[in-house]
């Protein structure tokens, strides 16, 4: 899993050493396959709000590794993590919103959220981002574009937008 691979980078974002030395063991445990373990190290981080452990929760819960397919915890986590500005939950909180993966159907929050992973580095979200914009209205794109111009990390994530779900 490329995506998990990139988070190397993204754990050089934790303040504390012990939360980075957490954060390792985590991702040390997921990729050796024990994903029980993972999760135990992962989860006090995500309660504390560490955007890439959210991620990772997100994606145990999306996945299923080392506990059931849930996905309303998995968007739950994604959307806590694009909270905290990490472009890899942006992405994929875009891809619940534009498949209806657990959320309703919205592109208007596909379009703004890929916006925000590509602008994060997020390649796929760059992808996503100039392909949905072809499916949509120039109303829903002008919606999207205000969202975007008015997010900063930390503020929390729209739930629906005005035009998206039409």
């Amino acid at each position: 899993m490329n995506r998990v691979r990139a988070l190397v980078f993204a754990a050089g974002m934790f303040a504390s050493g012990a939360a980075f030395a957490d954060f390792w063991d985590g991702m040390d445990a997921y990729n050796a396959g024990k994903f029980t373990e993972a999760l135990s190290e992962f989860q006090p981080l995500a309660d504390r709000g560490k955007a890439e452990a959210q991620l990772m929760v997100a994606l145990l819960h999306h996945y299923g590794k080392g506990i059931p397919v849930n996905m309303a915890a998995a968007n739950a986590w994604y959307r806590k993590s694009a909270t905290g500005g990490n472009a890899t939950a942006q992405w994929s909180l875009g891809l619940a919103y534009a498949h209806a993966r657990g959320l309703p159907k919205d592109v208007v929050l596909a379009h703004f959220l890929y916006h925000l992973g590509k602008d994060g580095g997020d390649e796929d979200a760059d992808y996503n981002y100039s392909d949905i914009a072809k499916k949509m209205t120039a109303e829903q794109i002008a919606e999207s574009e205000t969202l975007y111009k008015l997010w900063k990390v930390g503020k929390p994530i729209p739930e629906a937008s005005q035009t998206g779900r039409k």
